[in-house]
């Protein structure tokens, strides 16, 4: 800058002049302000991702379609725990997309009576029931060697699985009930997978395969006196995902759903609600998303938004706020147990 000779740089007003120290400020809250402004973008663009996506999962994507798993007509689903709840309600799902059946439960009576209902409404589907426990030692050999080895299998639901009969602390626990929970919701669940993939897989192109796995909200949240039961279906969950990319190249969906309140016997729960949904619906919701490209999702869109705010809350509140509600279904549950028996309840 040009100053005339008699103006030296010297004589200019001190506001002229900034301090070292006001610059570094201002620096400082410049970098600030920019960090602040790309963590806004960001939130913003999560926050519009997440809509974006919620809306096409849920209201948008139309539903899975079963041509693919069944091209010919002749293919054929296995449901474990098929004799009631879910499991018949996936059974009936299926049977209405056209594909035959297979049944896997303990009991032959609940099979056979299901099996019935399905012939009843579709005449042209066919059943095969297998009464197998779960929890025996050979129960994966069971099923597979009853399976004709010209069945042409191309989806596997697991949906067996077993819980604490009452929320209880882990060290309050029988240990057969344990392992009990163990061998059904994972160790069952995951070898008999393992026998059945090569029969699910095709090479011809154009058929694919799918397994969806019944999972649980309790896979992605903290729930006391349910640590075993939610610890195998957080397995579960995961498992999934890591089996989705395994098998993707393969041509498998796989899902696993982190479905919450659900009315059945084991739940507990009598009657439908707005969080309570039936098993039908249920089992509709899981069908209809298992080809949507996620491994792992709440199928129906209230178990959804009820799973992100659960979420949004800090763990240790979203734990104590679970418990209490453990503790309070536990009191009910005995109670309940005792009026049956006639004694007093307090």
């Amino acid at each position: 800058m040009w100053l005339p000779s008699s103006l030296s740089s010297s004589s200019l007003p001190n506001m002229m002049v900034w301090p070292s120290g006001a610059c570094a400020t201002g620096a400082a809250l410049g970098y600030a302000a920019s960090a602040m402004a790309v963590v806004g973008v960001a939130c913003t663009v999560y926050a519009l991702h997440a809509v974006l996506r919620f809306a096409w999962v849920y209201l948008l994507r139309p539903a899975s379609s079963f041509k693919a798993y069944n091209p010919t007509g002749a293919s054929w689903a296995i449901v474990t725990g098929a004799s009631e709840g879910i499991g018949r309600a996936f059974a009936l799902s299926l049977a209405k997309r056209g594909m035959h059946v297979v049944l896997v439960s303990r009991s032959r009576d609940k099979l056979d009576a299901v099996a019935n209902d399905i012939t009843g409404l579709y005449p042209k589907t066919r059943t095969l029931t297998i009464p197998c426990d779960a929890s025996a030692p050979n129960a994966v050999q069971t099923v597979v060697a009853a399976l004709p080895s010209d069945m042409d299998l191309t989806v596997l639901v697991n949906n067996v699985g077993v819980s604490e009969a009452l929320p209880s602390e882990l060290s309050t626990m029988d240990p057969a009930v344990i392992q009990r929970i163990i061998q059904v919701n994972v160790t069952f669940t995951t070898l008999l997978t393992a026998a059945l993939i090569p029969r699910l897989q095709h090479a011809d192109g154009r058929t694919r395969a799918a397994i969806i796995n019944m999972s649980s909200l309790s896979a992605v949240v903290p729930v006391p006196l349910h640590s075993v039961y939610a610890g195998s279906k957080a397995y579960i969950d995961t498992w999934s995902r890591c089996l989705s990319g395994e098998l993707r190249p393969y041509r498998f969906d796989v899902l696993s759903c982190t479905t919450a309140y659900v009315q059945t016997s084991m739940s507990g729960f009598r009657r439908t609600s707005l969080m309570v949904i039936a098993p039908g619906q249920a089992a509709e919701d899981a069908l209809g998303k298992v080809s949507c490209g996620i491994a792992s999702l709440a199928p129906s869109a209230v178990h959804a938004v009820l799973q992100r705010v659960s979420l949004m809350l800090p763990e240790k509140r979203l734990a104590g706020i679970l418990r209490d509600k453990m503790l309070t279904a536990r009191r009910k549950l005995l109670g309940r147990e005792a009026k049956a028996q006639g004694k007093k309840v307090d």
